[in-house]
């Protein structure tokens, strides 16, 4: 609460809700909350595009102070609309929509909880690899249209070494994952994290070393402009043969145009991906090869996770931090 200056009466702060997911299902909300912030929530096609998000920004007649973003585009043009914004607050971990260098210039504030849906992601992960290793889906359609038939050519995922590209939360996490399983765990991140206590199963190596040597690649790291494409035709022809690739962490990380190749080549075996470059509509030619398993970005659908990451987008509204902050606090690369 904090006291107009106008009225000298006692107001709850206000918040711009414009995150999807939490308009379309405000259940997700946080009880509490609703006694302690004014909550504006607009109507879901006001937040289908950056075009309509616009058209909010200048119709509103509450200032736009505080907002809650998801996966809602926030850049310089949209910033210029509210002049009196002073705090982000993200609903998910993705900060690929948000011109976080814009932010910076301004002083905005950021409310970030990294890590927040680290096991729904990575459990997805787990899961894709399990379908694909196994033939599940693929054994699942032929039981569909009458034919009984076990697949050749399976493997238990115990025998294969994984390799963990991206070591944050979830490339942990699916470690974790893992470990009971007992497949071989190799990973890279560019934070080197050789001798780490945490899971000792895991063995660090250069990305030269992961690309070689992985069965499976399980990709785990933030979309940056530097990472943009960072698998590519280079990459996938360095990889061991018959590799499978899953990807749960965003599309334009990988180049879909020389993964198809190497799909054609069967250099890739099989690519299993939650994420795309062009989202809601990837390409089709991708999506439709009979070696891709496609999923609609739902890695953090799940209720728990929702519940989640709900919940720290309301309590980051009370402890937002600096750009700067989360540049020293947040792995390499994290930020525009």
């Amino acid at each position: 609460m904090y006291r107009n200056k106008q009225t000298g009466f006692l107001e709850a702060p206000t918040v711009h809700l414009l995150a999807s997911s939490l308009v379309s299902d405000p259940e997700l909300i946080p009880p509490d909350f609703h006694s302690r912030f004014r909550i504006i929530s607009p109507k879901p096609e006001a937040l289908k595009d950056e075009q309509s998000l616009k058209n909010y920004f200048l119709s509103t007649r509450v200032p736009i102070e505080r907002i809650i973003l998801g996966q809602e585009p926030l850049n310089q043009s949209l910033m210029k609309l509210a002049p009196h914004l002073k705090l982000v607050s993200k609903y998910g971990v993705g900060l690929n929509n948000l011109d976080t260098k814009s932010m910076e210039t301004r002083h905005l504030k950021l409310g970030y909880s990294p890590g927040v849906n680290a096991s729904s992601v990575a459990l997805v992960a787990l899961g894709l690899m399990l379908d694909v290793t196994r033939k599940l889906s693929e054994s699942s359609r032929l039981m569909k249209n009458g034919v009984w038939k076990r697949p050749t050519g399976t493997r238990d995922l115990s025998s294969l070494t994984v390799g963990i590209l991206g070591f944050g939360h979830i490339g942990q996490a699916l470690a974790r994952s893992l470990a009971p399983i007992g497949a071989r765990v190799i990973a890279h991140d560019l934070r080197q994290k050789t001798g780490s206590r945490l899971i000792p199963p895991v063995c660090f190596c250069n990305l030269e070393t992961l690309l070689k040597e992985s069965d499976i690649l399980s990709v785990h790291i933030p979309y940056h402009r530097l990472n943009h494409h960072f698998i590519g035709s280079k990459e996938l022809k360095s990889m061991r043969k018959g590799i499978v690739l899953i990807n749960t962490s965003r599309g334009g990380i990988l180049d879909e145009g020389a993964l198809l190749k190497s799909l054609q080549s069967e250099q890739v075996s099989h690519y299993a991906s939650d994420v795309f470059e062009r989202e809601p509509k990837p390409r089709r030619d991708l999506v439709r090869h009979p070696s891709v398993t496609a999923t609609p970005h739902l890695s953090a659908s799940s209720l728990e996770a929702r519940r989640a990451m709900a919940d720290a987008a309301f309590k980051n509204l009370t402890c937002a931090k600096s750009i700067s902050h989360w540049r020293r606090a947040l792995p390499p690369r994290s930020l525009s």
